[in-house]
C-alpha cells in the first residue's frame, strides 16, 4: 500500500499506514465472504521499510 498521502516522519506515518492496511484487508475479507461465502480466506499484513524514489 502506498503512503504518499501520509506524513514523512516514520513515527507518525507507521501507525497510520498499518491502520490503512488493516482496514483494506478487513474490507477485502468481508467482500470475499459476501461475494463467495468464503470464510476460509486468510490475510496478513507485513510492514517493511523501503527506500524507493518513484
Amino acid at each position: 500500500m502506498t503512503d504518499y498521502d501520509l506524513p514523512t516522519a516514520t513515527d507518525e506515518r507507521t501507525p497510520l499506514l498499518v491502520r490503512e492496511c488493516l482496514a483494506y484487508v478487513r474490507a477485502c475479507l468481508r467482500k470475499a465472504q459476501k461475494e463467495f461465502g468464503d470464510t476460509q480466506v486468510k490475510a496478513y499484513v507485513s510492514l517493511s521499510f523501503a527506500d524507493h524514489d518513484v
